[in-house]
This record gives C-alpha cells, structure tokens and sequence, in this order.
C-alpha cells in the first residue's frame, strides 16, 4: 500500500514540474513577441515627423503632516484671564486677580487648556462652606500648566495662579 502511494506521489511530481516547464515557456514566448496596434508606416508613406517620446508625469506621494501641538512656554499671557489685574509676573509664573463668577473663570480655562489640544487634562473643583479652590492642569510633550483659582467665601476676589513648567 505504502509503494503505490509514494509511486503515485513521484509520478504527481513529475507531471507537475514537466508542466509548470511547459507553461513557462509558453508565456515567455508569449512576451518576446512584439504585438503591432497598428501601423502608420502603411497609412502615412510621406510622414516626415518623429515619434514623439512618452511623457512621464510625476504625482508626489502624500505625506503625513504632524498633528498639530501646542507651544504654550511661547506666551503665558495666553492664559491671562480677560480683564484681571496682574498681581505678581515671573519667569513661568503669573498670579491675577478678578472679581467674575468663579465659575465662569473656571470654564474659560478649561476651554483655554483644550483649545492647546493638550494629551493630559486634570480638573478639580472643590466648595467647602463657600471656599472654592479650583485646581486644572494639563500636559503635553514636555511641558505643563497648572491653574489655581481660589476664591474665599467672605470676599467677591478670585485669585488665579497660572505656572507653565518645562521638563
């Protein structure tokens, strides 16, 4: 039983590599064979012009443009909150005052910290017997702000601590 399979098995072999040989041959003499679309010499005996070379267009690939990020060390001014007084202004750093709604004030930067399309968001707001203390923070690359916005029950001044901390 064992020889007639491998008998069958080698005889297998051999028609398929006589004819894969056979097929291969055939398209290669298939190929060699120029194949003639049509003749102008036949239909213009006078024609005095030459061929004409092939033009070759190039499309450039399309590449990958970097996602956009944020370069907030740039200006920390961009976290001045509209019409606040300017306390205190160091390197990174910068303390405000206002007397909006600490709400409205936490909301605007909030919004400020995603429009700079930063990975890393924290925000935390806290009321204990009318105190607020906000705490946002967000981070990118290799750079971070955080925000402080505290506001004491007993006063309508909300303080703002902005620092911009490269890594």
């Amino acid at each position: 039983m064992n020889l007639v399979l491998t008998s069958v098995a080698v005889i297998l072999v051999v028609i398929g590599i006589f004819v894969s040989k056979n097929l291969t041959s055939i398209d290669i003499k298939q190929q060699s064979e120029p194949k003639v679309l049509s003749d102008e010499s036949q239909n213009n005996l006078y024609s005095t012009s030459s061929p004409t070379p092939p033009v070759f267009f190039v499309t450039p690939l399309p590449t990958m443009t970097p996602a956009q990020t944020s370069n907030f060390r740039s200006d920390i001014n961009y976290y001045k909150y509209p019409n606040s007084e300017l306390i205190s202004e160091s390197e990174g750093k910068m303390t405000l005052i206002n007397t909006d709604n600490v709400d409205v004030i936490t909301d605007w930067y909030k919004d400020r910290i995603k429009s700079r399309n930063i990975n890393v968001k924290s925000f935390v707001k806290t009321k204990t017997n009318g105190d607020v203390l906000n705490k946002l923070a967000g981070a990118i690359s290799d750079e971070e702000v955080n925000i402080t916005i505290k506001q004491n029950s007993e006063s309508s001044v909300v303080n703002i601590d902005v620092s911009l901390d490269s890594q």
